[in-house]
């Protein structure tokens, strides 16, 4: 019994003994994780203000970076401004540079001038070629005048002169066309004529005598043309025969 008991005290004290060391070892695990909780909690703390810091750096970038961007505007508008502006100045210089190379030439040119009293004269000799040429200009003028008269005279006896030959050649082209008719007509009557004249000297031995030809007035021959000569000729041989 003594024995059951040794043995049942002897389990008991494994039994606490086994639980003493689970508990150290509880305490001992307790322990580390309160440790790393602890690392764990400052590590998120230095992560946090690393974030922070990152935020910071990252808002501050942003803002430098505005404000680089502004500065490289302002910058390029002032570049912009000054190469404007030096362009402008450089055109003024060279306008100024001009100007006093005029200046300089016309200052040489006061130095070569002759004086006053020669201009004088000059001036002088001026005005009086000019009125020379005045005179030469209007009596040239006159001319002009006379001769655009005459011209005008001239044209218009032309024209009546070129409508009087028209009136002619219209005339004298009738006179043509009547020629031409006549000359057809006496040209029938010498056909007509030649015929009778061979049946009366057949038939009859002594012919009838001819009727005298009518003396129609003519114009003297210094003033008949050749379509009013040949018209006298034609009305002679019309009477003749």
């Amino acid at each position: 019994m003594e024995n059951a008991v040794k043995e049942i005290l002897r389990r008991g004290e494994n039994k606490i003994n086994e639980l003493r060391v689970r508990a150290q070892n509880l305490r001992l695990d307790s322990e580390e994780l309160r440790d790393e909780n602890r690392a764990l909690k400052k590590l998120q703390r230095l992560q946090g203000k690393e974030v922070a810091d990152m935020e910071r750096f990252v808002h501050m970038t942003t803002t430098t970076a505005r404000d680089i961007r502004k500065d490289v505007r302002d910058a390029e508008e002032s570049s912009f401004s000054i190469d404007t502006s030096l362009r402008k100045k450089n055109k003024e210089i060279r306008q100024l540079r001009r100007k006093c190379e005029r200046y300089e030439k016309l200052i040489d040119m006061d130095h070569k001038m002759p004086g006053v009293s020669e201009l004088e004269e000059r001036l002088d000799l001026a005005e009086k070629c000019l009125q020379d040429k005045d005179k030469e200009i209007e009596t040239l003028n006159e001319k002009v005048k006379i001769q655009e008269k005459k011209t005008i005279q001239v044209r218009k006896k032309g024209q009546r002169k070129f409508a009087q030959l028209d009136e002619e050649v219209d005339g004298t082209l009738q006179e043509c066309e009547d020629l031409k008719q006549r000359l057809k007509d006496a040209e029938r009557k010498i056909s007509m004529n030649n015929i009778y004249s061979r049946k009366s000297t057949i038939h009859n031995a002594f012919p009838a005598p001819p009727m005298l030809p009518a003396l129609p007035w003519h114009p003297p021959v210094s003033r008949q043309t050749t379509s009013s000569k040949v018209k006298k000729w034609l009305d002679d041989y019309d009477n003749k025969h």
